[in-house]
């Protein structure tokens, strides 16, 4: 069945606004304050949207009988926790500006795959298992834990204008 699905449109569009800042943190023509500043305004995006997506869509994949829906899931889960590590490595204060840098080149360039393949691949075989209804239902899901400051996990510091990993 195709129809335009609400729930892939709304994955698509924190994807849009994710791009937006990870082109700018793996820009190297930019100073590494403003690249640092980038990544405070990125992290609760992606912190926000990975956690919906945890939630929301890669619960309802899981619950799915099909196998290779089911894998993409736990596949998705095991990239983000890939990315949590990283990030938690560069909210350290033992990297130097390098280290900083090339970890954030390595965070823009895995997020930046793991979307394409969402987008190429997995989105198109969840709406496979989606009928307008379950799509409405799951979008809203998605969209209403968006305020959720509860699913939000981060300190209040890392969003302060002034990097403390400079």
């Amino acid at each position: 069945m195709f129809f335009s699905s609400q729930l892939v449109e709304a994955l698509k569009a924190d994807h849009k606004k994710l791009r937006a800042e990870l082109n700018l943190l793996k820009e190297t023509d930019i100073s590494q304050l403003d690249r640092q500043l980038c990544f405070g305004r990125l992290l609760p995006l992606l912190i926000s949207h990975t956690q919906r997506e945890e939630k929301v869509v890669y619960s309802f994949m899981k619950s799915q009988d099909d196998e290779n829906l089911n894998f993409m899931a736990y596949e998705g889960q095991t990239k983000h926790a890939m990315v949590d590590q990283l990030i938690e490595d560069m909210l350290s204060e033992n990297l130097t500006n390098q280290e900083w840098s090339a970890s954030a080149k390595v965070l823009a360039d895995s997020v930046g795959q793991h979307l394409d393949e969402e987008e190429n691949e997995v989105f198109p075989y969840l709406k496979r298992h989606l009928d307008s209804d379950k799509d409405a239902e799951l979008c809203l899901r998605y969209e209403s834990h968006y305020q959720d400051s509860d699913a939000i996990g981060y300190d209040e510091e890392y969003l302060s204008e002034t990097p403390r990993w400079s």
